[in-house]
């Protein structure tokens, strides 16, 4: 193999070798004459400027180029570009149309709007789920029992929200949240009496934990960090599911019933839909139009389960 050269005149010639590859990124151009030193092919590397030449003997030029070939789209998406799709501002978004979403809602059935028997249509109750009226662990999660459980859910689910759509883009991050949510309250369904009613949106702020935990778990495996951080997250989400959503409340001011089974399976469910997604490349997650129909996807859910409702 030819000598590293540090410079080379722009106007001199190659001779008896042929150019392979030429680019600016050192990094990969070690990388694939590493792939070439593997293969046993007589290579070298030169720079000229800012850039690396990679050249092969002619005889070895076609099969030195489907090996790199080869190599390129193995590595296609590889390494994954840190852990994070979206941005501060992706999270803020987020956070902001879930408000929306759940203020909306929560002023829609105060008012009675309409004259319509929102709770009595919409309730999560287990019986009904069962038998086919699925819309309702959506439209379970619009209700509120008072102002307390409503302020409750929405501020600790706009934080959960906004650090879930902060990692994996705003449209992707709600509506998953909101369909992690769902699938989390038609599991408790089947898990209760088909007396038990279930209202209120805590089974997706869990639905959130739950995602946010295991994305993060798997995304951090992929990236290959240490064993501290690629545990981390599981240990802060079990730590937050223990105090927040699986510690039953025994004091005498416990105003309400909190349907644990419910966060279990919110949190369950998120923790499914975060390592499925986690399959996926951050690029394939960071599309612009993926993510801009999902946003839209998450409101347009809320409605068309009340619609079925009434």
């Amino acid at each position: 193999m030819p000598p590293l050269l540090e410079e080379m005149p722009v106007d001199q010639e190659l001779p008896a070798w042929v150019e392979l590859r030429r680019t600016t990124d050192r990094r990969i151009g070690q990388n694939l004459a590493l792939v070439l030193q593997a293969m046993q092919i007589e290579h070298g590397m030169f720079q000229q400027g800012a850039q690396m030449i990679l050249v092969v003997r002619p005889q070895d030029a076609e099969r030195a180029g489907d090996e790199c070939e080869r190599y390129e789209r193995e590595n296609l998406n590889w390494p994954p570009r840190g852990e994070s799709v979206g941005s501060l501002s992706e999270g803020l978004i987020g956070a902001f149309g879930w408000v929306a979403i759940l203020s909306v809602m929560e002023i829609l059935v105060r008012l009675q709007t309409l004259g319509l028997d929102w709770r009595g249509q919409g309730r999560g109750l287990a019986s009904a789920e069962r038998n086919g009226e699925i819309w309702r662990a959506v439209t379970g999660l619009s209700l509120h029992v008072d102002l307390a459980h409503f302020l409750s859910n929405l501020f600790f689910g706009a934080v959960l929200v906004m650090l879930t759509c902060e990692l994996i883009g705003a449209g992707v991050g709600l509506t998953l949240v909101v369909i992690s949510g769902a699938l989390g309250n038609l599991a408790n369904a089947f898990l209760r009496t088909g007396e038990h009613a279930s209202v209120g949106a805590s089974t997706a702020v869990f639905a959130a934990l739950g995602l946010l935990v295991a994305y993060q778990w798997r995304r951090r495996h992929q990236l290959r960090q240490n064993a501290f951080r690629r545990f981390a997250p599981l240990f802060a989400g079990g730590f937050l599911l223990a105090s927040m959503g699986l510690t039953p409340d025994t004091s005498e001011h416990a105003a309400r019933a909190v349907d644990y089974g419910a966060h279990g399976t919110g949190f369950a469910l998120g923790a499914i839909v975060g390592v499925a997604l986690s399959l996926f490349s951050v690029r394939q997650l960071a599309d612009a139009r993926l993510q801009t129909s999902a946003l839209v996807l998450a409101p347009a859910l809320f409605a068309a389960a009340w619609w079925l409702a009434f």
